[in-house]
């Protein structure tokens, strides 16, 4: 399930966690912006460490957002 909640006032970003579409390739963790377009996205060899890199680049944008800085 992807991470869409934000902080009033925020602009909907989605971050959302891609099982490989076949083997040999990397699990993604892909950040969403509200018209769908791809603002970031890592790679990782396991399900387990994209989805901790997928709650680490909600975490950040989400402190970004608090802090005033634009994200986009």
């Amino acid at each position: 399930m992807p991470y869409t909640e934000g902080a009033k006032g925020a602009p909907i970003f989605t971050f959302e966690t891609y099982h490989p579409s076949r083997q040999g390739l990397p699990w993604l963790s892909v950040c969403l912006d509200p018209n769908g377009r791809v603002v970031a996205a890592v790679s990782s060899d396991t399900r387990d460490k994209a989805e901790v890199e997928t709650a680490r680049c909600a975490a950040d944008f989400s402190a970004k957002f608090q802090m005033g800085r634009c994200l986009h």
